[in-house]
């Protein structure tokens, strides 16, 4: 059977076709006081200003960091080529016709990397297979031609020292590599792969193209020299492909550690499929702070569609989370990307538990407790129906509660990168995803969602929130099933069982008529709207019983550490 976790953790249902891009603009009278920024502006107001372009200054910065690669690493090769071409044209007497057009290819490379305007990261990529497959070929005919020629001039026994010269081209060609490409380990891999095979492709060639140099290619093939050779070429490239992914990783940490606004990056405290959440502290203020991010390595994983997508979507959760200022919203501090391209935004950090981990460590809570709770979501809820904003994705994973400042069990709701505007926002400072799509969270999701009806309101958000108190008051699911299919039809067609007989607690007639109503399938038989909601939620007059007397004593005796 298909967990509550399992539901819980799954990521949102999201129909990604044809959907347009949601871009929330800033109210002009807050973005005003914190553009024209200087240092201490950028510092106070982070939310404003910085969010501008965000999503350009991603990509510029990615481009930037390969073009420099790539560019470093062309001209050392040219430097290297000239060099050692000298040295075979005035030492050795050699020179061949393929060095001009190993000349003439690299310096291209470079100057395609030095001048064009905005490659594309694309183009940057496959200028860099160029680079490396020139020299890969340039080396292969040039020690391929050396050979044939030393060996007919100096006799055979010139042979062995041709073949180890060659491996010594091949080895430097794979460090310089693993020096100016850092790189994951895979895609090291197979390019240092194919370079590190460059010496014994060669040595077969003239083995079987090449009967008469068979005498002189086995006295230079003794067990002694191969394994020699070989275990030279081997510990080079795993050294190149460790040095690559090192490097890679290091030069990403090293710029989040850098470049993320005034935070310093102390201990990851969370992962999923797109990125990582971490602690973090301000520079100045020593401030705690949560990071989240997007991994570049996750955005480079995916094709430029979903890249784009995720990025629209990281970057539409942090605009819309910055314009709402209920203090029952956690609450953003700065957003942007680093060099390496990794897309973050900052916003307060929570000591507590979300919801979900409530009730699976400490069991259902107590009805006074669990209506406390609600009537705090429902206002946070507000002020975003109030601005035309469906949240879309209230599940117990993203409402937290912990203490903050002098209060206990304060909460705060988290997550609003589903976020939806109602029919009469203006669409010219909101785009809309598309109409039809269904998005949400499978065993919270309103039935109208699930069917993908275009008038979804606020009641969507109502009966997810029912979903949320059903949670606290049973610690189960309004319902269950095999798969996550199973239970949106549920949501669809079967009328719920009252929290009351499956509670292990009594729950007090109002209370569990209330959660009902917002879990009614016609979005007209439910409250209509938060605030009267909340209202529903007072007149049972339960959340009074739970004191700020009786929330610090809990958090005294469960959670001590939070209270720090």
């Amino acid at each position: 059977m298909t967990t509550k976790q399992d539901l819980e953790t799954a990521p949102p249902i999201e129909d990604q076709v044809g959907s347009d891009l949601i871009e929330t603009a800033l109210e002009p009278e807050a973005a005003g006081n914190c553009r024209n920024g200087s240092v201490l502006k950028r510092i106070f107001c982070p939310q404003h200003g910085v969010m501008e372009g965000a999503e350009q200054q991603l990509m510029s910065e990615t481009r930037e960091i390969l073009r420099m690669r790539l560019l470093a690493g062309s001209l050392i090769l040219l430097l290297c080529l000239t060099l050692f071409s000298l040295r075979a044209l005035i030492i050795d007497r050699f020179f061949s016709f393929e060095q001009i057009v190993t000349f003439f290819l690299l310096g291209g490379c470079a100057l395609y990397v030095k001048y064009a305007k905005l490659p594309t990261l694309r183009k940057l990529r496959a200028v860099e297979l160029l680079i490396f497959a020139t020299m890969l070929i340039h080396l292969f005919l040039f020690n391929f031609q050396f050979v044939i020629s030393m060996s007919g001039q100096a006799a055979t026994s010139y042979l062995p020292t041709g073949i180890y010269r060659a491996a010594i081209s091949f080895f430097a060609l794979i460090v310089v590599y693993g020096m100016f490409i850092p790189n994951s380990w895979r895609r090291a891999t197979l390019v240092i792969g194919v370079l590190a095979a460059a010496p014994a492709v060669l040595t077969t060639i003239l083995w079987f193209g090449f009967p008469r140099l068979r005498p002189a290619l086995e006295a230079a093939l003794s067990i002694q020299d191969v394994s020699y050779t070989g275990l030279f070429i081997f510990v080079g490239s795993v050294i190149a492909i460790a040095g690559s992914h090192l490097v890679y990783q290091m030069r990403s940490n090293a710029a989040q550690m850098r470049e993320m606004g005034m935070y310093q990056l102390q201990e990851k405290i969370g992962s999923g499929g797109m990125g990582e959440v971490w602690k973090a502290e301000h520079r100045l203020l020593a401030r705690p702070a949560a990071i989240k991010m997007i991994r570049s390595d996750v955005l480079g994983a995916n094709g430029n569609g979903q890249t784009d997508s995720l990025v629209s979507r990281f970057q539409r959760e942090a605009q819309i989370t910055a314009s709402l200022r209920s203090p029952h919203t956690v609450e953003l501090y700065d957003f942007g990307s680093t060099t390496e391209g990794t897309f973050y935004y900052v916003m307060e950090y929570l000591q507590g538990f979300d919801l979900d981990t409530l009730v699976d460590r400490f069991g259902p809570l107590p009805p006074d407790r669990a209506t406390y709770l609600l009537k705090q979501v429902a206002e946070s809820l507000t002020e975003a129906h109030k601005k035309g904003l469906i949240h879309r994705d209230i599940k117990p994973s993203n409402i937290f509660v912990g203490p903050m400042g002098v209060l206990d069990d304060f909460v705060k709701v988290l997550d609003f990168g589903l976020v939806k505007a109602l029919p009469h926002v203006d669409t010219d400072e909101l785009k809309l995803t598309a109409e039809g799509t269904t998005t949400g969270t499978p065993a919270f999701m309103a039935p109208e969602v699930a069917l993908g009806k275009t008038e979804i309101n606020a009641t969507s958000d109502i009966y997810a929130l029912g979903c949320v108190g059903y949670w606290l008051l049973t610690g189960m699911l309004v319902f269950e099933g095999e798969t996550a299919m199973e239970i949106v039809v549920n949501h669809v067609k079967t009328p719920p069982t009252p929290p009351s007989q499956r509670s292990e607690v009594e729950v007090p007639t109002c209370l569990d008529e209330t959660i009902l109503s917002c879990l009614a399938k016609d979005p007209a038989e439910r409250p209509q709207e938060m605030p009267q909601l909340a209202e529903m939620l007072d007149a049972c007059h339960l959340a009074e019983g739970w004191t700020q007397k009786k929330a610090e004593a809990w958090w005294k005796t469960h959670a001590p550490d939070s209270l720090n």
